[in-house]
């Protein structure tokens, strides 16, 4: 609820979302609640790079989710992909396969790429994963599906965040998720970054 205030009322349908942060900041958990949140309406699909489906199970029970969401015939299909294996469009190829073969009355509107740094590993050049990327967001446009990438940070340099993110110049919304010192303690905080058509303060909220 904070976030979706902090949002102007939500993502937007249709969009393409970057969650971007140091590891342990609840990239992947943020992202699970946005399936599971659509669980009436949207089915989902998640590509995941480091957790099988009994993995993902757990950590959705763990966080007070429904782990049955990610089940063989749940509402959330789960490709697991091992890194560096194929080229990026044959991954996406398969994600979008997936999509269109959906149930009609079951579609998948909802997608969440958990880990998007893992496609640099792949066999083939810079020009060629980033091509590949852009053509799958321009299909999850086209066909009305709202995607969540995960971005983990190595360290954030400087006070403006965004200059440690990549990938941004694809993103309609930046949330980013961090660590600050209060009081000698360390707070997880968020921020939203860039929201098109929407409020983006910019503002930590712990």
């Amino acid at each position: 609820e904070g976030l979706d205030a902090m949002l102007g009322g939500g993502y937007t349908a249709g969009s393409i979302i970057m969650v971007a942060g140091l590891s342990g900041t609840f990239k992947t958990s943020l992202a699970a609640r946005f399936l599971a949140a659509g669980e009436e309406r949207e089915h989902g699909l998640w590509i995941t790079f480091q957790e099988d489906r009994a993995a993902l199970a757990r950590r959705f029970a763990g966080h007070g989710l429904t782990p049955g969401l990610v089940a063989e015939g749940g509402a959330v299909d789960v490709l697991e992909v091992v890194p560096g294996r194929q080229p990026v469009e044959k991954l996406f190829n398969q994600a979008r396969q997936r999509i269109q073969a959906a149930p009609e009355g079951h579609p998948i509107r909802r997608i969440v790429v958990d880990g998007i740094n893992e496609l640099a590993t792949g066999p083939q050049g810079e020009i060629e994963r980033e091509e590949a990327v852009r053509w799958f967001l321009r299909s999850m446009r086209a066909l009305g599906v709202t995607t969540l990438l995960t971005q983990q940070l190595s360290r954030v340099t400087g006070r403006n965040p965004m200059t440690s993110i990549g990938w941004v110049e694809h993103a309609d919304t930046i949330v980013y998720l961090g660590l600050v010192e209060i009081e000698s303690r360390l707070e997880r905080v968020i921020s939203v970054l860039k929201h098109r058509g929407g409020p983006a303060l910019g503002a930590l909220r712990a």
